[in-house]
Parts: structure tokens; C-alpha cells; sequence
């Protein structure tokens, strides 16, 4: 399921001011979305945060997921305003276009069930190849290895790890933890992507934490 493919590690290869909750139109139904702590809101007058968030959808659409909000980490957002530099911290609320407004009951479980054991293909990491070269501005993906799932309230959410390698395109190797919630709000399925440092062991648990963070906040606001 090409779904399962490019969507869970195309992710961290996309680049502010603090925000309040706003509406956003997805399919038939309204969201709202905000940042956690330390997370900002793009400022699209500002060439750099309008040009990355035109890399964080189109490589985004190009995998099947629609981006619904993007926030990068405010201090990296700073700097890559300054500097280009490559912004490692970043949250992606998102949904696969196939499954706005036709979630099924089995989606979300069946969605997690297959993260348990799923694994990047070689077909997965070509198209990958193809749609990094053609969106993300100079930066490529070195190694992606696929964790598996690490928490799960079923049929409700589940929480799905990644460690990825990332060369930007200063030449600089990055090394980054991707974690991502499936969950489901409004009759559509979600992935609520969250990306930072991988230092060590340590940085798991810590994400993972920050993860269910993220969730718990989104859910909240969105419960119907």
C-alpha cells in the first residue's frame, strides 16, 4: 500500500511567530490546529517560511498526504531565517487525501497493525529518491529505519518510530528521531508527525512523551 510506503519517512527533508488555534477546512469537515510549546506558526510574508512551507506540501502531496498545518521549532526557525540552516524540530499535522472524509471503523487498527512489522522497500526508497530531489531543497536522505510501533491505545491512536538520516544540503549528516501518531478526527484518517534530534537511547522515550503531548492537545480540541 503505497500509503504506507513514502508517507512514513518523507517527511523530515521539509524547513515564525507563537500562534493561537485556528480553523482549518479539511475535506467537509473544520479542524482546528495550534503549536505546542516551543513550536511556531510559519509567517508566510517572510520568503524563507513561505518557500519551505511550499516544500512541506508538495512533498507531502507527492506521497498522498495532505498538509493540514506545519510548525517548525522556533529557535531553528530563527536561525534558518538567517542562515538557510536546516530545521531538525518540526511538527506536521497531515492527512493521507485517500482517506479525508472516508474513514473507515477498521482504518485506524488496521493502520497500526501494519506499522508493527512494516519496512522501507526498495520501490519505497527509489520514489522516495525521486520526490526528495525534485522538493526539498538540496537536502537527501542518507538511511531510514523503521522502529516499529511504541505505544498504542487501540483503535484510538498508535505512536510509530522512525531514525532517519538526513544529509542537508550544507553536507552536514543529520541524525533524526520521526515520530508519528495515527489517529483519526471528523471522518478522517491523521498522521501527526513530530521530528527532532536523535542523541541517544534517551531520545525515544523523551519524543515520545512530547508526542502524546501533541496528540493529547489536537484530540482535545477536536473532540466532537
Amino acid at each position: 500500500m503505497r500509503l504506507l510506503g513514502l508517507a512514513f519517512f518523507i517527511i523530515p527533508f521539509l524547513i515564525s511567530s507563537v500562534a493561537y488555534p485556528r480553523d482549518v477546512k479539511v475535506g467537509n469537515s473544520t479542524m482546528s490546529v495550534s503549536p505546542t510549546a516551543r513550536f511556531c506558526e510559519l509567517d508566510e510574508t517572510k520568503k524563507a517560511d513561505s518557500s519551505w512551507l511550499t516544500s512541506v506540501t508538495n512533498l507531502l502531496k507527492a506521497s498522498g498526504v495532505y498538509t493540514i498545518a506545519a510548525f517548525p521549532d522556533c529557535r531553528e526557525l530563527a536561525k534558518a531565517r538567517k542562515t538557510g540552516q536546516f530545521i531538525t524540530s518540526k511538527v506536521y499535522i497531515t492527512a493521507p487525501f485517500s482517506q479525508i472524509d472516508k474513514l473507515k471503523p477498521e482504518g485506524v487498527p488496521e493502520t497500526c497493525d501494519d506499522l508493527r512489522t512494516r519496512e522501507y522497500s526498495d520501490k519505497d526508497k527509489a520514489e522516495l529518491a525521486k520526490s526528495v530531489k525534485e522538493f526539498a531543497n538540496g537536502n537527501s536522505a542518507a538511511e531510514s529505519k523503521a522502529l516499529g510501533v511504541l505505544d498504542e491505545t487501540k483503535g484510538v491512536v498508535c505512536y510509530v518510530a522512525t531514525l532517519q538520516k538526513v544529509k542537508t544540503k550544507a553536507g552536514d549528516l543529520s541524525t533524526m528521531l520521526g515520530l508519528f501518531a495515527v489517529t483519526s478526527a471528523r471522518n478522517s484518517m491523521l498522521f501527526l508527525y513530530q521530528f527532532t534530534p536523535y542523541v541517544d537511547a534517551t531520545s525515544i522515550p523523551t519524543a515520545l512523551a512530547n508526542l502524546k503531548i501533541v496528540y493529547t492537545e489536537f484530540a482535545r480540541a477536536n473532540s466532537q
